[in-house]
């Protein structure tokens, strides 16, 4: 059985120009989980380290779904260097849509490869169909004013087909029957 951690509330009072340092020290430890709902309560910090944390977390948010698309476990990281909390997010807003924007990219050029794939190996089954009447398959691209179909039906349906078709003009050639 699984026991939770047992957690402490805590309140930081800290000076505002302490307010980076301290912050990206509890970020690199990793210590400290913030509630949700701690904007919601009577706020001490200023609305900008509030709109602050706000742009961080949805960027977090962003990057977590970025990972969670390409299959990536997160990891914690050593930073570079210093970061500047007060700027840095706008570079990594820059960052993330441009990787947004060429995963989107990849997605699509995936389920075009996935449709092109799907599309070839219908064709294969075709053209598996055809191979006991040995049909050259140039013979079959030159047609012009007829339509040829490839597929599979139960013999049960022949009938019905032969019925509903019987004032337009068709052929149906079976190529093999009951796995023959």
């Amino acid at each position: 059985m699984l026991i939770p951690e047992r957690m402490r509330e805590v309140n930081l009072f800290i000076y505002e120009e302490d307010i980076q340092p301290v912050t990206l020290a509890l970020a690199q430890l990793g210590v400290l989980q913030i509630e949700a709902e701690s904007g919601t309560k009577e706020s001490t910090q200023p609305a900008y380290w509030q709109s602050l944390a706000t742009t961080y977390g949805t960027q977090e948010r962003r990057l977590d779904e970025l990972l969670a698309t390409l299959a990536i476990a997160r990891t914690a990281t050593e930073l570079p260097c210093d970061p500047n909390v007060e700027q840095d997010h706008k570079q990594l807003a820059a960052t993330l849509q441009e990787a947004e924007a060429q995963i989107t990219a990849w997605q699509q050029r995936e389920r075009a490869a996935q449709q092109t794939l799907t599309h070839l190996h219908l064709l294969v089954e075709q053209l598996r169909l055809l191979a006991p009447m040995q049909i050259p398959v140039e013979a079959m691209s030159a047609l012009q004013a007829i339509h040829l179909t490839v597929g599979l039906m139960p013999t049960t349906n022949l009938t019905r087909i032969q019925t509903a078709l019987f004032r337009i003009p068709f052929t149906i050639i079976p190529a093999y029957q009951n796995g023959t």
